[in-house]
């Protein structure tokens, strides 16, 4: 649960920064144009950072299958090429 808090901490923290953005690009802004920036960013932000976690999921899911069997590769390439970059000098 906590994991689920923090994504949606830094999702809040990247949607806040750019209705900073969007704020700053005029000096006085109406009531009007306000609402309607306010409401179309937050719609925007709202449909992308609810699908893209669905995506990753899914993703994720579908993928569980062919990297729980290549797990052993993959980390033994890791770390031959951390082993690698060890060794040789800066």
């Amino acid at each position: 649960m906590i994991e689920v808090i923090l994504l949606a901490i830094a999702l809040a923290m990247d949607a806040f920064a750019v209705a900073i953005g969007l704020g700053a690009k005029t000096q006085k802004p109406s009531h009007s144009y306000v609402l309607r920036l306010a409401f179309y960013a937050a719609l925007y932000f709202g449909i992308a950072q609810g699908i893209m976690p669905l995506i990753g999921y899914f993703l994720g899911a579908a993928m569980l299958g062919w990297l729980a069997s290549a797990a052993p590769w993959i980390g033994g390439f890791i770390l031959i090429a951390l082993g690698g970059k060890c060794c040789t000098k800066p």
